[in-house]
């Protein structure tokens, strides 16, 4: 292998000093050759300067001289150029030949195989190594062929599965190489995010504790959490109005009941499931007792339901800047109450329309009609009901 190819080498280059030698002595024709024709040309245009200068004055000798020596001068350029072009010929295929030799030694170019090329000393240390090489091959195999050693030789290996290892391996090498570059980019950013994680760590407990307080303020907020009465804030609200309610409430209820109920504000729920905060009790002034509404009679429930009503209308006025309620409509119950109670409730509604409000009542009780002194009568018959109004 190494001998042929060196013999390869060795012929291209005697080839391609053949070549330049070939290609130097055709530029040197090319170069008399163009000479030659310059020197020509000179004479040519001497030659037909003088002819223009002498037409006036024919000398027919010297003419037919001086004409031959233009011939021979014109002679002489055409080969010239002859010769130059058969010089560009002879390069060309000196040229071609160069390449042809240059290719099948296994080169691109001429240039290639010149960078190629190896002085006898290299030759000869390749043909050195290569004898090494040889003897110590051969007394590894008689090493191998002895009685002590005798193995066979293994099998050559297969190109192909030494190629197909050797692109998995490159395969693997790219991957691990994408690998580190994404991990040495992740190092990176990983070491330009430390800084702002030791800073947040730093920050993290006044966060820890703050977000538990808020955590603690909204479950208090939620009616959760240590929140006693498991009350919202829009509950504890609404239990501020509503206990002003009652308050405003038990004047009128007292009033209607004799003296014996008012109303009191409860922050318990009624159950388990029920919110407390919103709650109302009836406190008996006979008992002593507080009981829930439920247990009120009807008559009672519709007295505390008026209470509520008007002491609702007081808050409202209260709060509105002092704008009053000016009218004010009652719907049935009133059958519910016993004479004293309605007694007491009309005495209420009395009052209310003395300051100024207007009460109405609608009832089908005979007794209010004594009471009420302005009437607006519902007639029933056979064509419908009719409208009249009266008077008590």
């Amino acid at each position: 292998g190494l001998t042929a190819a060196e013999a390869a080498v060795a012929a291209l280059q005697r080839t391609l000093q053949d070549t330049a030698a070939e290609l130097a002595r055709c530029q040197a024709e090319l170069a008399e050759a163009g000479r030659r024709e310059l020197e020509q040309g000179e004479v040519a245009e001497t030659l037909r300067a003088r002819l223009d200068r002498e037409l006036g004055n024919v000398d027919l000798p010297r003419r037919q001289t001086e004409v031959a020596a233009l011939a021979q001068a014109y002679e002489v350029a055409a080969e010239a150029a002859a010769s130059r072009a058969a010089a560009d010929l002879a390069c060309a295929e000196a040229d071609r030949a160069c390449r042809e030799q240059a290719a099948a030694a296994g080169f691109a170019t001429p240039e290639d195989a010149a960078r190629a090329a190896r002085d006898a000393d290299w030759a000869k240390r390749g043909q050195s190594r290569l004898d090494a090489h040889t003897r110590a091959l051969a007394a590894v195999r008689g090493r191998l062929a002895g009685d002590d050693l005798a193995v066979p030789l293994l099998p050559a290996a297969s190109v192909p599965a030494c190629e197909a290892r050797l692109a998995e391996a490159v395969r693997v090498h790219e991957v691990a190489v994408a690998d580190l570059r994404v991990a040495s980019e992740r190092a990176a950013a990983l070491a330009r995010l430390v800084p702002t994680w030791s800073t947040a760590c730093a920050a993290l407990p006044a966060l820890c504790e703050d977000a538990a307080r808020r955590k603690g303020l909204a479950e208090l907020v939620a009616g959760r959490g240590g929140n006693r009465l498991s009350m919202p804030l829009s509950t504890f609200v609404l239990a501020g109005r509503l206990e002003e309610v009652a308050a405003a409430a038990s004047l009128r209820l007292e009033q209607m009941s004799g003296g014996r109920y008012t109303l009191v504000h409860s922050d318990t729920g009624t159950d388990k499931r029920s919110r407390a905060g919103l709650g109302l009790q009836v406190e008996d002034g006979w008992t002593g007792r507080r009981r829930d509404t439920a247990t009120l009679s009807g008559g009672e429930t519709f007295m505390t339901a008026l209470a509520l009503a008007l002491g609702l209308a007081d808050v409202v006025t209260a709060e509105s800047g002092g704008h009053s309620i000016d009218a004010l409509f009652v719907d049935e119950g009133f059958g519910t109450l016993d004479a004293q109670s309605l007694d007491q409730v009309m005495d209420v509604l009395d009052e209310l329309r003395s300051g100024g409000r207007l009460v109405g009542v609608v009832s089908h009780v005979a007794d209010l009609r004594q009471r009420i002194p302005a009437q607006v009568r519902v007639l029933k018959g056979v064509r419908g009901s009719s409208v009249e109004a009266g008077v008590a």
